[in-house]
């Protein structure tokens, strides 16, 4: 029934915005009339379009104060259920957004210590051989066999043939 009642408002609506409509094309043409007739036309005749303009303004002034209020309680509920859920909507997407960037600070302090780690005990075991500790040797840096193993593998190597020529330096 609202809608039904809607329906109607918008086509008596619709309705008087045309009225409004053809009413400013009477207004323009008139306008165009006294363009045209100010050269050599009586100040009568311009006199006489003008008033009939301003009968026209008239007539569109008291149509448009005839237009419904659409400020009714039904219209204002609706724009108030409108704007709670609008603000619901903002607080779920600044929500998502929070968790979101919550989500990927922890992912880079993880990816972050997940590389640093395995490097600085690799730089204080490398740091320990080239001080002259050639007995020193890398343990296991990382969980997985990845590349922070292989470097490791490859440092302690790279130890033991310091060692190697050290010891045939020494003999």
């Amino acid at each position: 029934q609202e809608l039904a009642q809607r329906g109607v408002g918008t086509v008596i609506l619709s309705m008087k915005l045309t009225t409004v409509d053809e009413e400013l094309m009477r207004l323009s043409r008139l306008e165009n009339q006294i363009r045209f007739r100010r050269d050599g036309t009586s100040s009568q005749m311009i006199s006489d379009v003008r008033a009939k303009a301003s009968e026209h303004v008239f007539r569109i002034f008291e149509v448009l104060g005839r237009l419904p209020a659409y400020q009714t309680e039904q219209t204002l509920a609706g724009l108030q259920m409108e704007q709670q859920r609008s603000a619901q909507l903002l607080n779920t997407v600044l929500l998502l957004t929070l968790i979101a960037l919550v989500a990927y600070a922890v992912t880079v302090v993880c990816g972050f210590q997940w590389i640093s780690a395995p490097l600085r005990t690799i730089a204080k075991g490398t740091s320990r051989i080239a001080n002259g500790d050639t007995d020193h040797r890398l343990g296991s840096v990382s969980r997985w066999n990845d590349e922070f193993t292989d470097l490791a593998a490859n440092c302690n190597r790279m130890a033991d043939r310091f060692r190697e020529a050290e010891d045939s330096l020494s003999a």
